[in-house]
């Protein structure tokens, strides 16, 4: 079970890895990185099939173990390659001293192309409507606001991002 728990994760990496390299792109591609996720999952659940037949509880462990693997990574690729604060601390380190104004930070985030990424991806998914130098939640973004804002309340005074 370990080899194939460990064949579908350096598959998946290298595959990762080669498609964001071959084709980059500034949206998230979630629905893309959860189905190639998937793809090497089920592979690997054919393999298994095809080694050792339908034994149900090898089946359910493979899975499992290779979809926390998912999940974790999915948190530490998200967190590396869209967190603002490790960029905060990339930019920093480039730095003599890695000491820089915070003015200069500042003013570096909002010239950057982040913010305007996400409101494009938002607006492409429904949550907001971009009109000239306007942006309006919809109906959509409203509903995922409000759970959002339940959801900040129970965890704490609020959610921030």
């Amino acid at each position: 079970m370990w080899v194939n728990v460990v064949a579908t994760a350096v598959l998946f990496l290298v595959l990762h890895v080669a498609i964001w390299r071959l084709w980059p792109s500034n949206a998230p591609r979630v629905v893309l990185f959860f189905a190639l996720a998937g793809g090497c999952i089920a592979g690997s659940l054919a393999a298994s099939l095809l080694k050792e037949g339908p034994q149900l509880g090898t089946l359910f462990a493979l899975a499992g173990t290779e979809s926390l693997l998912v999940i974790f990574y999915s948190l530490v690729y998200g967190t590396l390659a869209r967190s603002v604060s490790v960029t905060l601390l990339g930019r920093l380190l480039r730095e003599k001293n890695s000491t820089l104004d915070f003015e200069v930070l500042l003013e570096e985030y909002l010239r950057s192309n982040r913010f305007d990424d996400r409101l494009h991806v938002m607006a492409q998914s429904g949550f907001v409507a971009v009109a000239g130098d306007q942006v309006a939640l919809t109906e959509k973004g409203e509903r995922l606001a409000k759970i959002a804002e339940f959801f900040g309340s129970v965890f704490s005074d609020g959610l921030e991002g």
